[in-house]
């Protein structure tokens, strides 16, 4: 083609769009005995590869792995789920062994009120530096604090009623509490 006295020239070139994949962990329980399996899936995931990191060192790289845990623990699952280049994750904690019920140190911390309706409350004395995790009762994690604070106050308003799992852990203390919302 030329345009007043000067050569252009024009390519058509295809670009290919890849949408991000929709990735989605499920399970059949979120807490199993120690050496006791979870079969995992990808539910509505539409990925076309998949990557488990099962946070206890094991992986796996297809879709519907069952998969047993040897240690005690609370481990984070994580599922990487890709279309060509893009990829999404999903996470699920899974409590192993007696840490779904773990209360050791327990006293040093207080989490109230509980039953509760919009919030919680965190109260202790010279724990230092903390994480908090808050877990929908399939699982799911919703919402991670890391503090400092000896009193902290978390807004539950936005989460539907039921049961929530708060995993607390420190240097001096871990343990999980149930809590109610109503």
């Amino acid at each position: 083609i030329r345009v007043n006295g000067e050569c252009n020239e024009s390519v058509d070139v295809l670009v290919t769009v890849l949408p991000s994949p929709i990735v989605n962990i499920t399970s059949n329980a979120s807490s199993v005995s120690t050496g006791g399996g979870i079969q995992f899936g990808v539910g509505n995931s539409n990925a076309s590869s998949y990557v488990w990191d099962f946070g206890d060192g094991g992986i796996a790289n297809y879709s519907i792995p069952y998969y047993e845990f040897q240690f005690s623990g609370a481990y984070f699952v994580t599922l990487i789920g890709s279309i060509g280049s893009c990829a999404t994750t999903d996470t699920l904690l899974v409590y192993v062994g007696t840490v779904g019920l773990l209360e050791e140190g327990q006293e040093e911390v207080r989490i109230h009120p509980n039953p509760t309706t919009d919030f919680i409350n965190v109260n202790h004395k010279g724990i230092g530096e903390y994480d908090l995790i808050l877990v929908g009762s399939n699982g799911q994690v919703i919402k991670t604090i890391s503090s400092n604070k000896q009193a902290l106050k978390i807004n539950l308003e936005e989460y539907s009623k039921g049961v929530y799992y708060v995993y607390f852990k420190s240097k001096k203390t871990e343990f999980v509490k149930m809590i109610i919302k109503n």
